[in-house]
């Protein structure tokens, strides 16, 4: 009977040890699943991972990185993007994920390409252009800038995290939503603060 109760304990000890491991890989899961469909602009898949509440912000992100204009920066340097999970915080609900995340500064580039357009604009280089001639302009000026390499971002980020249906689900924050964004949101804002609409 003795060795019974030994050989349940064992059992249910290990039992209760791989629990808490499929725990701790559901939260890391849920993060790997995302960047992976994400970078591939798989956006639909990616969206499965995002907690109910967050489902407007993250299709609102898919719309600006989808845009015509960036689509080809979206595709020649998301996957460059990486990230290494540090630390997870995790209560019977909620959580956070501090992770090291590395993602292309479009949104600097995309501004030094707005301060390249001021300066010759102000030297007088586009006052005699037709309206289709300034369109060209710009359209090889974000080109060029945007399709360089770009500076990388190296940040760490706390991704917080909610339970739906017993799965972990992202919170898409504005500091995340910006970085998925290689940095275009905060580009967008800082245009919108000058005057700039969209």
């Amino acid at each position: 009977m003795k060795k019974v109760y030994i050989i349940l304990i064992a059992t249910l000890s290990l039992i209760l040890s791989g629990c808490a491991a499929e725990s701790h890989a559901s939260e890391n899961t849920v993060i790997d699943d995302f960047f992976a469909a994400y970078i591939e602009q798989d956006y639909q898949t990616a969206s499965s991972y995002i907690a109910d509440d967050s489902k407007e912000s993250f299709i609102s992100l898919q719309t600006l990185v989808a845009d015509e204009a960036l689509n080809t920066v979206v595709l020649k340097h998301m996957s460059t993007m990486s990230y290494k999970v540090i630390s997870s915080t995790l209560n019977e609900d909620t959580g956070t994920i501090q992770l090291r995340l590395i993602y292309p500064n479009a949104g600097g580039a995309f501004m030094n390409a707005i301060g390249t357009m001021y300066v010759d604009a102000s030297e007088g280089k586009l006052s005699n252009n037709a309206p289709e001639e300034v369109t060209s302009y710009i359209n090889t000026l974000l080109e060029s800038h945007l399709n360089a390499e770009l500076e990388a971002m190296d940040r760490e980020k706390e991704i917080q995290l909610v339970k739906e249906n017993d799965q972990w689900r992202i919170v898409m924050t504005e500091e995340l939503k910006n970085a998925l964004s290689a940095n275009m949101m905060n580009a967008i804002a800082e245009l919108e603060l000058m005057g700039v609409q969209f």
